[in-house]
């Protein structure tokens, strides 16, 4: 016959239900991000222009680890979110409208400041743009970019 074992605390009460583990500090969210995590944030955004390791050595983590280190933080999620908002702010930031973009290199192509090169460059890009192609035409005949710019304005019509 088999003996009954009995719980160490005489039988009275239940025992406990077993607790998880504690979660690692790295991954255990924070409510507000440390003076070295906003750096790292701030050198991954910046000079380090995206290498988490290097960001992880400018805001002084240890070098020897740091290509760990960055990775830990990355997974982060304060940290994700803080780098994706701020790409996502960066983005609206520079994309321009059709209409900007054509502006602008118009005022390139028709400054007289700039060297000629520069001027038919951005002339070719806003043909490209535009879905004109005069340029090809301008090298094989060897117009002038006068004679480009008018035949570009007669196409505008």
């Amino acid at each position: 016959m088999t003996a009954k074992k009995t719980p160490r605390n005489g039988g009275k009460h239940p025992a406990p239900p077993p607790q998880p583990p504690p979660a690692s500090p790295r991954l255990r969210p924070k409510a507000a991000l440390s003076i070295r995590r906003r750096a790292f944030i701030s050198a991954y955004l910046g000079p380090a222009a995206g290498n988490g390791a290097l960001a992880a050595r400018m805001a002084g983590y240890a070098a020897a680890s740091s290509h760990v280190t960055g990775a830990q933080l990355l997974a982060i999620p304060s940290i994700r979110d803080a780098v994706e908002k701020a790409v996502a702010s960066r983005q609206r930031r520079i994309n321009l409208t059709a209409e900007e973009r054509d502006t602008l290199a118009a005022g390139f192509a028709l400054n007289p400041t700039l060297a000629v090169r520069d001027r038919i460059k951005a002339l070719d890009m806003l043909n490209k743009c535009a879905g004109r192609y005069s340029m090809k035409h301008a090298i094989a005949w060897r117009l002038t970019l006068e004679q480009v710019l008018s035949q570009s304005r007669e196409g505008d019509e």
